[in-house]
C-alpha cells in the first residue's frame, strides 16, 4: 500500500507541474487544482494501478478538455 500511496503522490506531483508547465498556471494554483479535484480524490480511492495514468491525459480529465 505504501507503494501505491508514494507513486500516487509523484503523479500528482508530475500532473501539477504539467499544469504550470503546459497551461501556465502559478504553481499554487495547479496544486490547488489536483488536490481539490474529485478525479484526484476517484483515483487514490481506485485499485487503479497508478503507473498505467498518463499526465497528459490526466491534464485533459481535470481541465474537461478530455
Amino acid at each position: 500500500m505504501e507503494d501505491r500511496y508514494l507513486k500516487f503522490e509523484n503523479l500528482m506531483a508530475d500532473l501539477a507541474a504539467y499544469l504550470v508547465s503546459e497551461f501556465d498556471m502559478e504553481p499554487r494554483d495547479a496544486a490547488g487544482v489536483v488536490m481539490s479535484s474529485p478525479l484526484t480524490q476517484e483515483l487514490y480511492a481506485s485499485d487503479e494501478p497508478i503507473t498505467e495514468q498518463k499526465v497528459k491525459d490526466l491534464a485533459e480529465k481535470l481541465l474537461g478538455k478530455g
